[in-house]
């Protein structure tokens, strides 16, 4: 089935939500860069504050970031502001019903999954270009402005206007909001140009990443007339074989020797995925397989990796996102993005292997909750002073 763009846009009004509180404007002028991403759950949105802070230290553009708004937690979305004011970011919630007519998803984790790749053409106001998708449990490690790309002909300038960069993510649950704010807060450390995050109000999904590089040079890498750019997963960490389905049965066949990629990490060049309705095509293979309960396992991976032939994915370098269970530890070393991807044979806790993996982990947690810390200080104090003052009045 092939769904007009027109009608979504009647159904989501096709720009974020300005509400009060829920846009954080540097007012800056600056170009910027757009940062999606998603958390559900409060270690989740520990897990974003952690990855924004990477970015943000590791970024020299301005960022803005963008987040789902639907499942973020009250105490999430009172920090943000406070967070947002510290390390010179902006943000913005999103918030979109599932239409009616798309075929219903039950399970939380799905739904945002979907989230995650069937609305990317109409979440976003139109003059949003290009977005990049950080998982939340995924850490920055480097410098990714555009100077520091040893191959400058794979550079481009967007040429777009904006004035910032925008980071659009979820999370769901206190464990994913915690790490959440992680990754706001490597993304802000990492980042100069100014940053915009964005959210989807509904959901915020459980995902991973510390960010260790400028956003930047993602943001400007030539996707050679692709719509969006993912990382596939590594085949260095032999052990694993396995465990790599995209290696055998029918997504050997299906991708035809190309690359199976991983989700955590993507850029999107939304004026181009626009113009080629990418978002209808998507939507309508959705439809079709989503019927069938043994398809889609993976929403948010199997169905770009599926539509590969009519939407062209271009493959990002390989150290774009190195993940432990994946990567071999000698790889490591040239990581941009670490992220915490599940490990089937240790089953090992995300909140240990981070601290076990990413060195920095412990710096930027502790750097959030002096920050939570001093924006409950002053609450407190705000409250000892009215209630003086309304005793003195008596």
């Amino acid at each position: 089935m092939y769904f007009n763009l027109n009608s979504i846009f009647s159904t989501f009004g096709g720009s974020g939500s300005e509400d009060a509180g829920e846009l954080y404007s540097s007012g800056s002028g600056e170009e910027r860069i757009n940062i999606f991403s998603l958390a559900s759950g409060h270690l989740y949105e520990r897990f974003l504050r952690i990855m924004m802070l990477s970015v943000v230290k590791h970024t020299k553009t301005p960022v803005k970031f963008w987040f789902l708004k639907n499942y973020l937690s009250p105490t999430f979305k009172d920090f943000l502001p406070h967070m947002a004011e510290a390390h010179k970011f902006e943000y913005e919630l999103v918030q979109y019903k599932w239409p009616r007519w798309l075929h219903q998803q039950t399970e939380k984790q799905r739904i945002i999954w979907g989230y995650k790749i069937l609305f990317l053409d109409v979440l976003f106001p139109l003059s949003v270009k290009k977005i990049i998708f950080v998982d939340a449990d995924q850490l920055c490690l480097s410098t990714f402005g555009g100077s520091g790309s040893e191959d400058a002909g794979e550079l481009y300038s967007s040429g777009s206007g904006e004035e910032r960069i925008n980071i659009f993510s979820l999370a769901s649950g206190h464990l994913y909001e915690r790490f959440l704010r992680i990754m706001m807060l490597s993304v802000v450390k990492h980042t100069k140009t100014p940053v915009k995050f964005w959210f989807l109000k509904n959901y915020l999904s459980p995902t991973f990443k510390v960010v260790r590089a400028d956003m930047k040079e993602l943001y400007d890498l030539d996707l050679g007339g692709a719509p969006y750019g993912y990382t596939p997963f590594c085949d260095s960490r032999k052990e694993m074989d396995g465990f790599r389905f995209w290696n055998q049965g029918y997504w050997k066949n299906h991708l035809q020797g190309r690359s199976y990629h991983i989700s955590a990490l993507y850029v999107v060049d939304l004026k181009r995925f626009r113009r080629i309705a990418a978002g209808d095509r998507l939507r309508g293979q959705y439809q079709a397989l989503s019927q069938d309960p043994n398809s889609l396992s993976n929403l948010d991976q199997d169905l770009p990796n599926n539509m590969i032939h009519q939407v062209a994915i271009r493959s990002l370098p390989q150290d774009w996102l190195w993940c432990e269970t994946w990567c071999d530890d000698s790889s490591k070393k040239r990581a941009k993005t670490i992220d915490l991807c599940n490990n089937p044979l240790t089953k090992e806790a995300k909140l240990t292997a981070a601290m076990r993996i990413v060195e920095e982990w412990k710096d930027y947690d502790e750097e959030i909750k002096h920050l939570q810390e001093s924006i409950n200080a002053e609450h407190v104090d705000d409250m000892h002073r009215h209630e003086t003052a309304a005793h003195t009045e008596l």
